[in-house]
């Protein structure tokens, strides 16, 4: 009975079982200390989209967004300096402040030359501003300028609504990819499934994750002013 038991403990298959969930245990571990070893407090600014009027002048859109795991505060301004976001092109007004997080009271903001300022105030955990600027011309590249303590600052390339896409894409790649490791588990096992119900089975799954996510992705870009 011990040698049965000894041999079914060293079997290849037990063996590639053990390797298969230790790798996707690994895999999911590493993905979890990235994420919890990302900076607490993570400003991202951009892009601009704009679009003319018949006076000549240009509705801009400009985003700001906080991505890190903690709130920035005010105390994170130094000397009560705003961030700085230049347009290059002169700004004429404020038409509009759109923000994820409408609880949130809005952080002080105002136009200033070819700049847009923010701050100093509270631009909470996860939020999303859109400052929706008139400009006497086309905007050019945005270039941003911060005092802000221990805060990572980069330009981001992307508005909420498309990162919401991408997130979108990579959870359909992850749920397929899913889907592929399970019939690999099962045939480590000796479960040999016909090739059809593999077929069937694999488009049932990937269009229920995709009617879930994709009707989670339409209410979010729902919310994002364009």
């Amino acid at each position: 009975m011990l040698a049965a038991e000894g041999s079914w403990l060293t079997s290849p298959t037990t063996l590639n079982v053990v390797t298969a969930l230790g790798t996707m245990l690994a895999g999911i571990g590493a993905v979890w200390v990235l994420l919890l070893a990302g900076p607490r407090y993570r400003l991202r600014y951009g892009p601009l989209k704009s679009s003319p009027h018949g006076d000549g002048s240009w509705k801009v859109l400009i985003y700001l967004s906080s991505r890190g795991r903690r709130d920035i505060t005010r105390q994170a301004f130094d000397q009560d300096e705003p961030v700085a976001i230049d347009i290059g092109v002169h700004i004429r007004e404020l038409a509009n402040v759109w923000s994820s997080r409408e609880t949130l009271r809005m952080v002080r903001h105002r136009a200033e030359g070819t700049r847009l300022l923010v701050g100093p105030g509270l631009i909470g955990r996860r939020q999303d501003l859109c400052f929706t600027a008139i400009a006497d011309a086309k905007p050019k590249y945005p270039a941003c300028q911060a005092s802000l303590i221990d805060v990572r600052i980069r330009r981001q390339f992307l508005t909420p609504g498309q990162r919401s896409t991408f997130i979108f894409l990579g959870a359909l790649l992850l749920w397929g990819i899913g889907y592929v490791l399970v019939f690999y588990l099962l045939s480590l096992f000796g479960i040999v499934l016909n090739p059809l119900i593999l077929v069937i089975l694999g488009s049932i799954s990937i269009f229920l994750g995709g009617l879930v996510m994709g009707f989670w992705i339409i209410v979010r870009i729902g919310q994002y002013p364009r």
